[in-house]
């Protein structure tokens, strides 16, 4: 079997953003991490996204409302 090269055999898929106004949570993150990538307060990336009921539990792939 062929070995994949190092950049196909990573377990995280690099940080970025789904469209302007959105980003696509990788493992690893957390609201904290997100809201200082993007220079906004932990509250205000909590308000925008009423949908994350627990702000302590976000998943990969999920998606995060930034502006």
């Amino acid at each position: 079997l062929p070995i994949a090269p190092p950049a196909a055999r990573r377990c995280a898929a690099p940080a970025r953003p789904v469209s302007s106004s959105q980003y696509r949570v990788v493992q690893g993150d957390t609201l904290w991490d997100i809201a200082r990538k993007f220079g906004l307060s932990l509250e205000s990336l909590i308000a925008l996204n009423p949908q994350i009921k627990n702000p302590n539990l976000i998943h990969p792939g999920d998606e995060v409302r930034v502006a």
